[in-house]
């Protein structure tokens, strides 16, 4: 009867230890933490989305670079 008292008691001790020392998990890394990069330098910028718009005039083929993220035209038509 003396176990089993003692084996209730430490298992109703441990729940009770339990709450009271969590461990807080926090969502950065140790490594960014500590380090001495600046958080602004860890994002990288995307570049521009550029293609080449083509257009026949006379028979003869042009192209010409358009950037599609600031919705505008890069250098001048040139033959293709």
């Amino acid at each position: 009867m003396n176990t089993k008292r003692n084996y209730i008691s430490l298992t109703f001790f441990s729940l009770i230890a339990s709450f009271f020392f969590c461990i807080n998990i926090h969502s950065t890394t140790a490594s960014v933490i500590g380090s001495s990069i600046p958080r602004s330098s860890l994002i990288a910028p995307q570049s521009d989305i550029i293609q080449w718009k083509y257009k026949t005039i006379n028979g003869i083929l042009y192209k010409r670079q358009y950037n599609y993220t600031t919705n505008k035209w890069i250098g001048n038509w040139v033959k293709a």
